[in-house]
């Protein structure tokens, strides 16, 4: 009997399944093909045949295609997923991504290729999970693999640098953070002896911790096989108090990086990295006005943290170049004192949470006798004249609170806030003033004091103004907190915490931690009588 029915679609259908061929192999096919060649009305359901033909033919796409998706690599997978997630196609790349993380890679160089494809797909856990295992804290592992672990641990502890007042948690995941780039980077160097970054971060991390001649010694195998890394030799020798050694170093640095960045073919990036390192090189060697100028780069303040902290060190040390008391005569040299104002100025300008330049300012301001008699007459010259700064305003307060006057003292910090807010060392001396002059406004002071701290919670001497004005509020408990964090980090004013400390505790029915803290602050003012410091 011929397969071909009277109806026109049961005749199309027997065709296109007759073009298809192979499919005849497939229990399917086999079904069908029996399917026609008995069947004997003709009349009777002939649609059904057609219908049949096409839904095979839709389940052998949809088989061919499964089939190619699990013969794929996983590294193709990972491509198809970057490529479909790069077109904003994001459910396809899931499924490609699904696919690719049933797959176990091969080698650890294919181990590593499908880490970076999962990175770049947006999986950044899988990645770190993946290239963990391949480079292991305690044993040798694969190098590119550690090295991207470092790279990406760099990427976050400068994210982490970027947070003005973390919190004690945010600096804790900080130091881990440092700990295992040290860990990966002295492995690393197990692998690879040779390898600059692993030397150069874990020299930069000895920095860090003050271990200067540790970080010598990693620098000088560096330099031996790249002269860029001289800038921070010589940074290393100046805190192994090689002063000598580091100008020999830094000069030469001054010399590469002034050719470096003479050539065309430096990008933006690798050009401001030559202008950073040709300013350090050049404060190493004591030329803080060639460093300012190279670093500041015409008259606009760079937006980067780093070079701004640089520059405000540079202004910083350029501006103690100036002597404000003639040599023989002992008297006020005003030019000099105007020219060390205006670099201070200009470096809080740059970077207003040192607490040093107006620390600074204040022992300039304070010298006592004629000089600051002349210092006062200056500087309130200044300010009749319109020059008058958040700076000098700031440094006739402390002339004023030294000499009694508080309202007086107030007033010109007062002026100092508005002229430079947000500035913590201002606010500080603000607060202060606040709540011990004549007339205290202890809730004010409290809020200005939080905010100092707010805007930077590493100064000890901030966390010591507020715990006095939380005493004088009778706030124990937040009192006890605050003298606690001087204690921990205060070099000075420890005899006055511990003081502080016991007061608040007999305050809250505590006597024995009031009988600690009050032997302490004894034991120490005997100390500092004989002599023996604090």
């Amino acid at each position: 009997m011929s397969n071909e029915g009277p109806n026109p679609l049961t005749r199309a259908a027997w065709r296109i399944y007759q073009l298809l061929g192979p499919l005849k192999r497939l229990v399917p096919g086999t079904l069908i093909s029996y399917w026609f060649s008995t069947r004997r009305f003709s009349q009777l359901l002939s649609g059904i045949p057609a219908l049949l033909a096409i839904f095979m033919l839709l389940g052998c796409v949809i088989y061919s295609w499964r089939s190619s998706g699990e013969t794929m690599t996983s590294k193709e997978l990972l491509a198809n997923a970057v490529a479909a997630r790069n077109n904003g196609k994001d459910a396809i790349a899931n499924l490609y991504l699904k696919k690719a993380k049933r797959i176990t890679a091969g080698t650890p160089d294919d181990q590593y290729d499908q880490a970076v494809l999962l990175y770049s797909a947006n999986e950044p856990a899988a990645a770190v999970e993946i290239m963990r295992k391949l480079a292991p804290l305690d044993q040798k592992g694969h190098p590119p693999a550690r090295l991207w672990l470092i790279n990406a641990l760099q990427t976050e502890l400068v994210a982490s640098a970027a947070i003005e007042s973390p919190s004690e948690l945010q600096l804790e995941a900080r130091m881990r953070l440092f700990l295992l780039m040290e860990q990966h980077c002295a492995q690393l160097l197990v692998e690879e002896p040779d390898n600059e970054l692993a030397l150069e971060r874990l020299a930069m991390i000895r920095l860090d911790q003050r271990n200067g001649e540790a970080a010598v010694k990693l620098l000088q195998r560096l330099v031996e096989l790249n002269d860029k890394h001289r800038v921070t030799l010589a940074r290393a020798l100046s805190a192994a108090k090689r002063t000598e050694e580091s100008k020999r170093h830094a000069e030469r640095g001054v010399a590469y990086h002034r050719t470096q960045l003479q050539l065309d073919t430096l990008t933006d990036t690798q050009r401001e990295q030559n202008r950073f390192n040709l300013g350090f090189c050049l404060m190493l060697n004591d030329q803080y006005k060639e460093a300012a100028a190279t670093l500041m780069n015409g008259d606009q303040v760079p937006s980067d943290p780093e070079f701004r902290s640089l520059l405000a060190e540079a202004l910083f040390r350029w501006s103690e170049t100036f002597p404000i008391v003639r040599k023989g005569t002992g008297e006020l040299d005003e030019d000099q004192l105007r020219r060390r104002l205006n670099l201070l100025q200009t470096a809080i300008k740059v970077n207003k949470n040192d607490p040093r330049f107006l620390a600074k300012l204040g022992a300039i301001a304070g010298v006592g006798g004629e000089i600051a008699r002349q210092a006062h007459a200056l500087m309130t010259s200044m300010v009749q004249e319109g020059e008058g700064t958040s700076i000098v305003h700031f440094a006739l307060g402390i002339v004023e609170m030294q000499a009694g006057n508080s309202s007086e003292a107030l007033k010109q910090f007062e002026t100092a806030d508005k002229l430079s807010p947000d500035t913590p060392v201002i606010l500080n001396n603000l607060a202060f003033t606040q709540a011990h002059g004549d007339q205290p406004d202890l809730d004010k002071a409290l809020a200005l004091i939080t905010r100092a701290i707010e805007i930077n919670n590493t100064v000890p001497a901030f966390y010591d103004t507020r715990g006095g004005i939380q005493l004088k509020l009778q706030k124990w408990t937040d009192a006890i907190a605050d003298y606690e964090i001087v204690l921990k980090y205060g070099v000075r004013g420890r005899a006055a915490a511990h003081e502080a400390l016991s007061t608040a505790y007999e305050e809250i029915n505590d006597a024995d931690l009031a009988a600690l803290h009050r032997e302490e602050a004894e034991k120490i003012r005997r100390l500092q009588s004989g002599g023996a410091g604090n």
